[in-house]
Order: C-alpha cells, then sequence, then structure tokens
C-alpha cells in the first residue's frame, strides 16, 4: 500500500472539507425520515450528490479518470503488471 499512501490520505481527508454541521446534517435527515412516504434513498450533506451525478453523468472510464487524479490512484493493473525490460541496442 505504500505507493498508494498519499492518495489514501487524500480520500481519507475528502470527507472532512467543508463538513456539514452536524445539527444541519441531523436536521435534513430528520425531517425527511418523518415524511408520511419517506424516500428510499436520502443524500445529505455537502457533496453528496456530486459523485452519484458524476457517474450517472460521465462514461465509466471518465469517471475513473477522475477519481484517480483526485485521489492520485494509479491506473487498473498498472501495479500488478510484471517490469518492462528495455530494449538493448546491442
Amino acid at each position: 500500500w505504500w505507493p498508494l499512501r498519499e492518495g489514501v490520505r487524500r480520500r481519507a481527508r475528502a470527507s472532512q472539507q467543508k463538513p456539514t454541521p452536524t445539527p444541519d446534517f441531523a436536521r435534513t435527515v430528520v425531517s425527511k425520515l418523518l415524511q408520511p412516504q419517506p424516500p428510499r434513498l436520502i443524500r445529505a450533506g455537502y457533496g453528496s450528490t456530486i459523485l452519484p451525478l458524476l457517474a450517472r453523468c460521465l462514461p465509466g472510464a471518465a469517471l475513473d479518470w477522475v477519481l484517480r487524479r483526485q485521489f492520485l490512484l494509479p491506473a487498473a493493473g498498472s501495479m500488478t503488471a510484471e517490469p518492462q525490460q528495455q530494449k538493448s541496442d546491442n
């Protein structure tokens, strides 16, 4: 995991950037839960809608690219591939 540590740290800190105050979050969730027909899915808090929106609007490869770039992750399979040997000029 060592080569990925900075990306892991970024992801762990992502939810702490512009956090929604607890009373605001609780008020939103409780008010939706108390509706006569509560929604099956409740999104509350800063940034709770952007990732699902991106997932719906972007092709899978584009979403992967955005997330890899944001969290400094390598391309899928790139860390398991055999190292390429350099070509010799002999």
